[in-house]
């Protein structure tokens, strides 16, 4: 019974989240977020929210059928795809984080962001987006590194990285508070 109690409200919680492989909106018109979609669900939100460019952060994958797919249904529906490989469990180089905000700055908008469970990756690059591309207080911008998307950087997770990454692009030179409490 007891752990009936802890763990429906962990499952109930793991549903919201992904329930729609973690689609949401950042800025309407503008950006969304998520996680790896069925090529079905990706034809259905771009053609919903007018998507005219996705970045898949997991990186080009050409022998992989997902990757395939979403390739497939950007171009059958006009829109411009990006691929940029990033690790979840890896700080950001600078030479990373400067190509992940070109491409976020060049992008047709609006422009759906995503990795694999659109909770790491994606909220490190929606935080980006939103500091860098519309001079949100790092606060707002870290908001997108919230387990209420996914992100859970405790109790050995190495996600860790993407909020360290968050503060080394807000502080270069200097020591990097904890992005969550600046």
């Amino acid at each position: 019974m007891a752990l009936l109690l802890i763990g429906l409200p962990i499952g109930g919680f793991a549903v919201y989240v992904y329930h729609d492989r973690n689609f949401h909106r950042v800025l309407a018109g503008e950006l969304y977020r998520s996680g790896q979609m069925s090529d079905k669900d990706l034809a259905i939100h771009i053609r919903t929210h007018g998507i005219r460019s996705v970045l898949n952060l997991r990186g080009a994958q050409p022998k992989q059928s997902w990757y395939v797919s979403e390739v497939g249904v950007s171009q059958a529906l006009g829109v411009r795809h990006y691929d940029l490989a990033l690790s979840a469990d890896l700080d950001l180089k600078p030479s990373q984080r400067d190509e992940l905000l070109r491409i976020m700055s060049e992008a047709p908008r609006p422009l759906l962001i995503h990795c694999k469970q659109g909770a790491d990756r994606t909220g490190l690059a929606a935080a980006l987006y939103l500091r860098h591309g519309k001079q949100r207080s790092l606060k707002e911008a870290g908001k997108q590194l919230s387990i209420w998307y996914g992100h859970f950087p405790w109790l050995g997770s190495g996600t860790g990285a993407m909020d360290r990454s968050l503060a080394a692009a807000e502080y270069p030179d200097g020591p990097t508070p904890d992005v969550a409490n600046p």
